[in-house]
């Protein structure tokens, strides 16, 4: 649109009549239309506007609406103002959630430098424009019902931009507006957008030193993504190289190809741990009469992890079918009531096929499900295998039992079960079913195709269903109290990473990058002292980069004042600019359900 403007889209097809063309054509024709208007307001509040520099700016305003989208843009203020205008409607032509910019930093690159060339334009006032871009993403927020915000909350509306990163070539493509961009995150303090960072062994120190440091600074902003990982699982999913490395975010860490896909990236939030609960109680949830899962066998009969592990594969494969007809439902809902003919218009397929992006439009078309918990379930089955099969303290039958009354009156049990190994402590027991299970859930979505053709991909993080989840999910051999919260994302179960940063990474690592087509989020959590000065900041670039060569794709850090989060939840309103990262998107604290503000207050306090 930046580039085209409405005018060069409606000559693209103006001989076709499909419904899509005709379609496109009244959305577009409106998005002139709401720039117009948005022209006239300016220009009304200028005429009684008695600063004249301000009389000015809405002037210029005003022109600029009367612009673009319409024209193509010219100058930097022009591409920023017919991306958002552009954005704004294709929120309102969806669900006002996770409509991602992409790549900012390249495709407003050559509007920035040609203005700096032109000397229309300095660095300062690039800084103050894209500020001012932030602040706008911050105006709308995403309603939910207070049961859905529990696996949603914070009201994320989670406009990713993303920066830095290699071109379609492997080279290096950060530029002077990417640090222009690192400016603005470490200024901004907004919820929104949700801004990262490209990382690829190509990328200059001076920036990844930069980028650290803008992380350091409190705000939840950048999260780090890594590039040889995140290209790695798009063309292990049959993704051409060079689109793979064109990659951007959508939300909080789904890859996608900017202009090319449609992947439903929050197709689903899958709950890993109770198919573990269904293998252990015949396909029913502890205490509960009816059976949610396939009847699978008494785990009395049990001889081995092998056939743990087949009941546990055959309840994730039942559930994952039931789930998988579901979102079909959906697919085919969304495709007859809701299709979305601006969306379509700007990604590249739909035009030339006549289809929107509902019907498989665009040129791709997965689906991204999140798998949660998986830390959980390793750990409960690390606890099982080392206290059943290989020292045999305790039965199959014990567990059961004391799982079933959610541990009353089964202390000594629960505390060999806490006992066992943790995921998060690089130990190869918990870390290697973490691995197991993501390729169970990964080879059993992999036999669907949805309904536009494309492929179910896993991902790996829970926005705050990890909470939510946790609180419908019984006990577990893991020594979990039936109710509690899971594992955030990839990350540990709160207080079991014990072993410090490096032991967390190495064990994320385990697990198998290449799987997660639809991302994952790590958490590290570091109070402010912790991480002050040049060690802090030399620190935590060498986790990033070490845990980025061991295959790592993504890492996000808090630094958080634990008193003042405390005081926070006490004190709702205190501190109303207090920015959390959640799973890889931020909130206001203020604007979470309370048990997720107890969750990211539990979460593990790292120190060097």
């Amino acid at each position: 649109m930046i580039n085209q403007g409405v005018h060069g889209y409606l000559k693209s097809f103006e001989t076709r009549t499909t419904s899509l063309h005709l379609a496109a054509r009244i959305a577009a024709e409106g998005l002139v239309v709401f720039a117009d208007r948005l022209a006239v307001e300016a220009e009304r509040q200028a005429a009684v506007q008695p600063d004249n520099r301000r009389a000015g700016e809405l002037l210029s305003m005003a022109r600029i609406c009367r612009k673009v989208p319409r024209e193509p843009a010219e100058t930097f203020q022009e591409a920023l103002q017919s991306l958002w205008i552009t954005h704004l409607a294709v929120c309102l032509e969806g669900i006002n959630s996770a409509i991602s910019f992409g790549r900012m930093d390249q495709y407003l690159s050559p509007f920035y430098r040609q203005d700096i060339e032109d000397g229309r334009l300095t660095p300062e006032k690039a800084r103050e424009l894209l500020l001012c871009f932030s602040a706008k993403t911050t105006e709308h927020v995403f309603l939910l019902t207070e049961k859905l915000s529990k696996y949603h909350g914070g009201y994320l509306v989670v406009q990713a931009a993303i920066v830095g990163g290699m071109d379609k070539n492997g080279k290096d493509a950060a530029n002077p507006l990417t640090d222009i961009f690192l400016d603005v995150m470490e200024m901004s303090g907004l919820r929104d957008p949700n801004y990262q960072v490209r990382l690829h062994p190509g990328s200059k120190p001076d920036f990844i030193k930069r980028a650290v440091e803008v992380a350091l600074n409190g705000k939840g902003v950048p999260a780090f993504f890594n590039d040889d990982a995140v290209v790695k699982s798009l063309v292990t999913h049959g993704y051409p190289l060079g689109d793979a490395r064109n990659y951007a975010i959508v939300g909080c860490v789904e890859q996608a190809i900017p202009g090319k896909s449609f992947l439903s990236t929050d197709a689903a939030l899958f709950n890993l741990p109770v198919c573990l609960e269904m293998a252990l109680n015949r396909g029913r949830c502890w205490n509960r009469r009816r059976q949610a899962g396939t009847a699978t066998r008494d785990p009395a009969t049990f001889k081995s992890m092998d056939d743990l592990l087949d009941a546990f594969r055959r309840q994730v494969a039942f559930m994952v079918s039931r789930m998988i007809k579901d979102l079909q439902a959906i697919e085919e809902g969304n495709r007859k009531y809701h299709p979305t003919p601006l969306s379509s218009m700007l990604v590249e397929g739909c035009l030339e096929k006549g289809r929107d992006v509902t019907e498989g439009g665009a040129r791709y078309n997965g689906s991204g499900i999140q798998c949660v918990g998986v830390a959980d379930t390793a750990d409960s089955l690390a606890a099982i295998k080392a206290l059943v099969f290989e020292r045999e303290r305790l039965t199959l039958e014990q567990i059961c039992s004391a799982l079933k009354t959610d541990f009353i009156g089964y202390d000594k049990i629960r505390a060999e079960l806490i006992k066992a190994p943790k995921f998060g402590n690089n130990h190869e027991l918990p870390d290697g079913f973490a691995a197991q299970v993501t390729r169970i859930f990964h080879k059993i979505l992999a036999a669907y195709t949805n309904t536009r053709g494309g492929a179910y991909v896993p991902g790996f993080y829970s926005s705050t269903s990890h909470v939510a989840f946790g609180e419908k999910t019984g006990a577990l051999p893991s020594g979990r109290h039936a109710g509690m919260p899971f594992a955030a994302s990839l990350g540990a179960v709160n207080g079991c990473d014990r072993q410090g940063p490096t032991a967390l990474l190495n064990s994320v690592a385990r697990v198998d990058a290449s799987l997660a087509a639809n991302g994952y989020a790590v958490n590290l959590r570091f109070d402010p002292v912790t991480m002050e000065k040049l060690r802090g900041r030399k620190i935590l670039a060498a986790l990033v980069e070490s845990f980025f060569a061991s295959g790592g794709m993504e890492l996000q850090v808090n630094v958080l004042d634990h008193e003042q989060l405390e005081d926070a939840r006490r004190h709702p309103g205190k501190y109303p600019d207090l920015v959390v990262r959640v799973a890889g998107y931020c909130a206001y604290f203020d604007d979470l359900p309370n048990a997720v503000k107890q969750e990211v207050i539990a979460r593990t306090r790292f120190k060097l």
